[in-house]
């Protein structure tokens, strides 16, 4: 990659290819601009200059790509997918029994410790077939259980990625799982308007939430862990959150993570009509107001990639594709899936962008996403 130097770097032009601060984290992709705003924070942080394959241009690049028919192929590695999905059921029903019935026998930390370390090591092993079928629509489950298990499994997925020991990771599974506990003091309705905008008095009972919910399990015997990462899940980094404000390092690291795994269902699972994932990925990664802890953020970023898997996308041969996978190393190039293609053993065509001529020129709306055939979720990729 060539390294451009940032103050020779025109203000608000684009780069024909992402733009990486190091050789690991994506800076933006080629629909970005290098605006006034992203410079002047990239000198506060400290960088000189950033990394890129493609070169600076005052216009935004597309690749050339164009408009072409897509049809759904056979599948092929149907068994990862439907293990993904009975794996996904399974949470469902377990996260829904345990979060109407608090007061039951399996409401203690002891059992849920026990229970939930075959959920983390099926994540650990199945990361992109999970991933890729959370965003499903899923509009008859119940939305705060859909809710919470979609972030528990974002949650633990950063948590391997930061390398969190076993029982760190079994802790902060246990939180996820248990961070709208509160919510289940307020009615459904509250529940649903808690991301809109609410009168004041609404907003209050809103507020009361991670309190009620700490109140819960530490009366429960639950580690104080445990218990102030539910606490404190509605704080961000720049003291603008609740139900105390804090900032920064006075924020526990549970709270963080699933603070941004929160942060990320509710917008790019929950809301794709408003923002797509990528959209989503790149709005994280500017953290304009310092809402996210940076190093939280990137684990996100690394483990999603920039393109996150799941999503659905245009490539710059015209051919629309479904991200399947993505390397470390190159976030802004995942794997994927083509459709209306076939390899010459008659699978579904996968190619790896990162080195491929193919690139993607941008993420599929809303309504060309409605407009394709049922699309097979299932790819041999290794």
């Amino acid at each position: 990659m060539e390294s451009y130097l940032i103050k020779n770097i025109k203000i608000d032009s684009f780069f024909t290819k992402p733009v990486f601060l190091d050789d690991r984290f994506v800076l933006l992709s080629p629909e970005m601009q290098m605006d006034l705003k992203t410079i002047q924070a990239l000198n506060e942080w400290g960088f000189h200059s950033v990394l890129s394959e493609g070169t600076p241009s005052d216009a935004y690049f597309s690749g050339g790509a164009t408009e072409s028919d897509s049809s759904s192929e056979t599948v092929v590695d149907r068994e990862h997918i439907e293990q993904a999905e009975q794996f996904y059921k399974t949470l469902y029903k377990y996260t829904r029994r345990i979060l109407f019935n608090a007061t039951g026998s399996e409401f203690n930390f002891a059992k849920l410790a026990q229970w939930i370390q075959e959920p983390i090591n099926v994540i650990r092993n199945n990361k992109r077939y999970i991933l890729r079928i959370i965003t499903a629509p899923r509009d008859e489950e119940d939305p705060a259980t859909r809710h919470t298990v979609q972030t528990t499994i974002l949650t633990v997925i950063i948590g391997l990625y930061i390398k969190l020991p076993n029982h760190k990771l079994i802790e902060l599974a246990i939180c996820a799982l248990l961070h709208e506990i509160g919510m289940l003091k307020l009615s459904p309705q509250h529940y649903i308007c808690m991301r809109q905008d609410t009168p004041p008095s609404d907003q209050r009972i809103l507020v009361a939430h991670p309190i009620m919910g700490y109140s819960i399990l530490l009366k429960a015997g639950f580690p104080v862990n445990i218990c102030m990462g539910v606490l404190e899940h509605h704080e961000r980094e720049n003291g603008s959150g609740y139900p105390k404000r804090l900032v920064g390092d006075a924020i526990c690291q549970y709270a963080k993570i699933i603070s941004l795994a929160c942060h990320y269902v509710s917008t790019a699972v929950e809301q794709p009509d408003v923002l797509n994932s990528h959209e989503v990925i790149v709005d994280i990664l500017k953290n304009k107001e310092n809402l996210f802890d940076i190093s939280i953020v990137r684990a996100l970023v690394s483990s999603l990639s920039l393109y996150p898997i799941g999503s659905y996308v245009l490539l710059s041969s015209g051919r629309k594709a479904q991200v399947i996978n993505s390397y470390r190393d190159n976030l802004g190039a995942p794997v994927v899936q083509i459709f209306g293609e076939r390899s010459a053993d008659g699978r579904n065509k996968i190619i790896n962008t990162a080195s491929s001529e193919i690139s993607i020129a941008r993420p599929l709306t809303q309504d060309e996403i409605s407009q394709l055939p049922q699309l097979t979720r299932d790819v041999d990729f290794v």
